[in-house]
C-alpha cells in the first residue's frame, strides 16, 4: 500500500511515525534512540501499538480463540507467560488455569 495511491488514507491511518523501513534508516534510528531515551520510549510505543494491533499477534488470537472456547488447551497459561514476558497481567491469567 503506498501513501500517495488510492489508499493514502488507510496508509497514513496505519503508517509508523517514527520507525522507518530498511535497514539504513533503522541503524539512524538505533543511533538516535542510543543517545534520547525519550524517542526510544516513543519507538517502543509505536511498535507496542502496532504489534497489539496486527491480527497476526499471538497475544490476540489467544484472546479470540477463548472466547470462542474457553477451555482452550493451554490457552490462560500461555497468556500468562505472555504477560510475564511483558511485565503486565501474568496473575490474572495465570489464576485462570483452574
Amino acid at each position: 500500500m503506498r501513501r500517495d495511491g488510492p489508499l493514502c488514507a488507510v496508509a497514513e491511518r496505519h503508517a509508523y511515525r517514527l520507525v522507518p523501513a530498511g535497514i539504513g534508516g533503522l541503524r539512524v534510528l538505533g543511533a538516535a534512540m542510543a543517545a534520547d531515551t525519550a524517542l526510544t520510549a516513543r519507538v517502543e510505543a509505536e511498535l507496542r501499538a502496532h504489534a497489539a494491533a496486527s491480527p497476526w499477534n499471538a497475544r490476540g488470537l489467544l484472546e479470540r480463540a477463548l472466547r470462542v472456547s474457553p477451555a482452550l488447551g493451554r490457552g490462560h497459561e500461555r497468556l500468562g507467560l505472555i504477560a510475564l514476558a511483558g511485565g503486565s497481567g501474568a496473575w490474572v491469567e495465570l489464576t485462570r488455569l483452574c
